[in-house]
């Protein structure tokens, strides 16, 4: 077998590697097909936009308030007079439909 030869037959084994599909669980590589490959990055990248447009918006996840199993408790703000907010915001407006 010539260099040419040699080169066509690296090449192609290189092509064919490259091909292949793998994805990494537990540290290993695994051959999936090209459809699986791209649905999992599909997935795993929209995770991401998602998380990152969190960030952004400061958004918290609801998980995260429930760290003690009373996840209705931990949301519930007992700083603020719910009531007197609510009576308030009934007399600006009556006020202001009255003027």
């Amino acid at each position: 077998m010539n260099f040419q030869q040699k080169t066509l037959d690296y090449m192609r084994r290189i092509t064919q590697w490259l091909k292949k599909y793998y994805l990494y669980v537990k540290g290993k590589a695994v051959p999936v097909s090209e459809e699986v490959y791209k649905a999992y990055w599909k997935i795993t990248e929209h995770e991401k936009y998602l998380q990152r447009k969190d960030w952004k918006h400061n958004v918290i996840p609801f998980s995260a308030m429930d760290h003690d199993g009373h996840f209705v408790d931990n949301i519930i703000d007992e700083k603020i007079d719910l009531e007197k907010t609510l009576e308030v915001k009934k007399c600006k407006l009556k006020n202001f439909i009255e003027h």
